[in-house]
């Protein structure tokens, strides 16, 4: 291991001793490149993030069904969580339909792009919810109500969970907010 950082070390000693710049449109290309990877596209973050998110909702599908909607035809949990209390009930489908979701874009958006997230995360929050709402609005399966409400405070509290999780992840390595780029 030594001697590979004193490989290292001699290798950065020697590019230091050259005293040669870079040409200056090397220079530019570096800093726009540099500058793209710390500021990802938020229309390509955020298509990223409702991508992720409808998989996750997929999955839920299979083993959950939501406002009577199984793509395996199967009740899932529901028959017990139903003998619990139908509230239980759909704030569980509530909270599962975003959890897969959130998980898989916690840990497929690179740091940066769950800055960009994270810095418009109420929006997209809302947005999340209200297009999974709107899916099944289109398909005729809800009717708005307080059943309707405890679903939606499920989808929510496990989506402000996950953000606080992210968010805490990007103030602890210090990149929470818009980078600086030093020019």
């Amino acid at each position: 291991m030594t001697k590979h950082l004193d490989e290292i070390e001699r290798d950065f000693a020697k590019f230091k001793s050259l005293n040669t710049l870079p040409s200056r449109e090397l220079q530019e290309r570096t800093k726009l490149r540099v500058k793209s990877l710390l500021n990802p596209s938020l229309s390509v973050t955020v298509t990223k993030f409702f991508l992720f998110q409808a998989v996750g909702s997929l999955v839920t599908l299979t083993f959950c069904p939501q406002f009577g909607l199984s793509l395996t035809g199967s009740l899932g949990f529901m028959p017990y969580l139903m003998q619990i209390h139908p509230a239980v009930c759909f704030f569980f489908c509530g909270l599962s339909w975003m959890a897969i979701g959130q998980g898989l874009n916690y840990f497929f958006l690179t740091i940066d792009e769950q800055r960009v997230v994270g810095n418009s995360r109420w929006g997209i929050a809302f947005a999340s919810i209200a297009l999974s709402l709107l899916f099944f609005g289109c398909l005729g399966r809800i009717q708005i109500d307080g059943w309707l409400a405890i679903w939606a405070l499920g989808a929510l509290l496990v989506t402000l969970v996950f953000n606080a999780i992210a968010m805490r992840r990007l103030r602890r390595l210090g990149i929470l907010g818009k980078p600086k780029l030093v020019v």
